[in-house]
Formats: structure tokens, sequence, C-alpha cells
């Protein structure tokens, strides 16, 4: 996901607790068609690295929701 610096924090939300959630949709998501997906979020320019996920980019359209 690439998002706009001003909005870095909204996506995350308190704590994580927004990201958290959208993780635990796409897991679930990731179940019902046999995939595992990881949101990964890309930040902006000159921030420090930090821990993500890699794994294999997929569509959403690929999926059956």
């Amino acid at each position: 996901v690439k998002v706009n610096p001003e909005d870095m924090g909204i996506l995350i939300g308190k704590q994580g607790a927004t990201v958290r959630a959208i993780r635990t949709i796409l897991r679930v998501v990731g179940l019902k068609n046999n995939a595992r997906i990881n949101l990964k979020i890309e930040e902006p320019e000159g921030k420090k690295a930090s821990k993500t996920s890699s794994g294999e980019n997929l569509n959403m359209e690929d999926l059956k929701i």
C-alpha cells in the first residue's frame, strides 16, 4: 500500500489497531482462497525502514471475496 505521509497515522490507527484489522480481513480472504496475503505499507522516502512482511504480490481482483 502506498499512502500519503500525512495519512500514515490514519492507516495504522491507534497502537496499530486499524492496520491489524485490515490484515485480519486479508488473512480470512486468503484462507478462503488457499493463499497467503501480506500487506506491505510502503514508507515515504526519508523515513526509517520498519519490519514488514514479504511475500507474493496478489491482485485483489484475483481473489474470491
